[in-house]
């Protein structure tokens, strides 16, 4: 359902991940953390078809962040992602490169509620103020837990 560690996938692989309806994800932290320059091919992915997801790959060796925020930064400063691209790829392809997506990432009717509200003009601020935003509401499975910064959950 879906593949990551995509540095050196090749046209083929790209072809072939299209085909069989493979999400590829991207973990734009790693190469800080391994002393790479090298990212995985996004826009080569995209337009070969290959719906994108975006992770963390939160680990002790590779990529010790578990920043949402830092991951989709990097999607647009380094991989040259759009912010809507990045957006999407952080929530409902993210869900479902899981296989969760029939229940979550996405706000819809009988699906789960999650998600942060940020205090700002246009969405395509987030990526250039990475750990400057925190969110001013969190909602989770419906559920508000935090509210003006604080959490009340």
């Amino acid at each position: 359902n879906s593949a990551d560690h995509l540095d050196f996938v090749s046209v083929d692989g790209m072809a072939a991940m299209a085909k069989a309806g493979v999400i590829g994800v991207m973990l734009p932290t790693v190469p800080l953390y391994v002393g790479s320059r090298r990212q995985a091919p996004a826009a080569r992915l995209q337009a070969a078809g290959v719906p994108l997801a975006l992770a963390t790959d939160f680990n002790p060796g590779t990529s010790p962040v578990d920043s949402m925020g830092i991951v989709v930064a990097l999607a647009c400063l380094q991989m040259r992602m759009s912010p809507a691209a990045a957006l999407v790829a952080a929530t409902r392809n993210a869900a479902y490169a899981v296989g969760r997506g029939s229940r979550i990432g996405t706000l819809e009717v009988g699906k789960q509620a999650d998600l942060q509200i940020y205090a700002v003009d246009d969405y395509a601020e987030l990526p250039y103020k990475f750990g400057m935003q925190q969110p001013s509401v969190v909602i989770k499975a419906g559920r508000v837990v935090v509210e003006d910064g604080t959490v009340v959950g």
